[in-house]
């Protein structure tokens, strides 16, 4: 009886030691495992970091990107594999304690590679939008009607089709940058997405609202610049009319003698 119990005792004991082994093997493949992915985490960290700050998106390097890509995904799986198979075993603490480090840097580095798929001078396209639009605006004001000598408007018009030609040859510039901006905004390629979605929105009522402007003022230019041709086409009727009776008059009087009174002068001219 008593050597039965021994060799139960040492069957036990044999399968705790291999167990035990088997759980520090498992923990050496893990720690190997995670050590591993926090490697190339830190190697992708370091080169994306370059990317943005030489401006080059993943658009310029669409190999070098769907590696990212493809690393990181790999790594997404395996850690959540690893949290699935290690789950209610006695080391789990800890194991997820590493897991849940490895996840974190993951996220931080697939939010910087979101970053460096934001095409690299869409800033600089979104700034000289403003750019041109805050010069056009203020030029709007010149626009306001100062005279109506034909001079001056054909001048004002003449300002205010350079503004309606600059709107114009902007427009696709304007629409591209708000379309790729949206984008941007929805597949979270910035760190502020609120901020970009709400300088898009100034972006496209700004053009908008100038365009209606510059529109509305060239119309009234050129209604102004006809109205304006044709006083000034009477006007020189007018004058020369004036002319040709004034030299009339004068040759009449010089022969005749101007009347005497008033009603007799209205009589004489008509004459």
């Amino acid at each position: 009886m008593a050597g039965k119990k021994r060799r139960l005792s040492y069957k036990k004991a044999v399968r705790r030691q291999k167990f035990l082994e088997q759980s520090i093997h498992s923990a050496q493949e893990i720690d190997k495992t995670l050590q591993l992915i926090q490697e190339s985490l830190t190697f992708i960290d370091r080169h994306l970091t370059g990317y943005i700050a030489d401006r080059i998106d993943a658009a310029q390097v669409p190999q070098e990107a769907q590696k990212i890509q493809s690393e990181l995904t790999s790594h997404e799986i395996s850690l959540d594999e690893m949290k699935k198979r290690n789950r209610g075993k006695d080391a789990a603490k800890k194991i997820f304690s590493q897991i849940d480090t490895a996840q974190k840097k993951l996220q931080d580095v697939s939010i910087k590679f979101r970053l460096f798929q934001k095409p690299a001078n869409f800033e600089q396209r979104l700034q000289e939008c403003k750019r041109i639009l805050d010069e056009v605006k203020m030029q709007v004001p010149k626009l306001e009607l100062r005279s109506v000598e034909q001079e001056a408007v054909q001048s004002q018009l003449d300002h205010c089709m350079k503004l309606y030609k600059t709107l114009s040859e902007v427009k696709s510039e304007v629409e591209t940058v708000i379309k790729t901006g949206r984008q941007i905004v929805q597949k979270q390629q910035t760190e502020n997405p609120k901020e970009l979605d709400e300088r898009l929105t100034t972006l496209k009522l700004q053009y908008n609202d100038l365009g209606a402007k510059v529109t509305e003022k060239k119309q009234e230019l050129e209604k102004c610049l006809k109205l304006s041709r044709k006083l000034r086409k009477e006007m020189n009727t007018l004058t020369e009319w004036l002319a040709v009776t004034d030299s009339e008059l004068t040759k009449r009087s010089a022969v005749e003698g101007m009347p005497i009174n008033l009603d007799a002068e209205v009589a004489w001219s008509k004459a």
